[in-house]
C-alpha cells in the first residue's frame, strides 16, 4: 500500500500505531534537512489509545514537521463513541 516514488509509507494500523511511524519518518527528514511535511491520518477511536498520545507530544516537544489528520467518523473501530469515551464529541 505504500510506495517510495510518490514518499508514502504503507498504514500499519488504522489506529494510533501508525501516529509514530509518521514522528520517525518526519524525524528523518528533519535530520537530513529534508524540507518535507509528514502527514498521517487515523480516526477517532485511536484517541483512546497510548500511541495518540504519546505521538502528539513527542512531535510537539520535538517541533516535528507532522500534520496529524483525526477523522470523527462516529465509530471507534466497530462502536459508537459513546461506548469508548465520555465525551459527546471529539474535536
Amino acid at each position: 500500500m505504500g510506495t517510495q516514488e510518490f514518499h508514502i509509507v504503507g498504514m500499519i494500523s488504522h489506529l494510533g500505531p501508525q501516529m509514530g511511524v509518521a514522528d520517525g519518518v518526519a524525524l528523518g527528514n528533519l535530520l537530513k534537512k529534508n524540507p518535507h511535511v509528514t502527514a498521517v491520518f487515523t480516526g477517532d477511536g485511536a484517541s483512546s489509545e497510548g500511541d495518540f498520545h504519546e505521538s502528539i507530544n513527542v512531535a510537539a516537544v520535538w517541533d516535528l514537521p507532522v500534520i496529524f489528520v483525526i477523522e470523527n467518523n462516529g465509530y471507534t473501530v466497530s462502536v459508537r463513541p459513546v461506548r469508548t469515551v465520555s465525551l459527546q464529541t471529539i474535536y
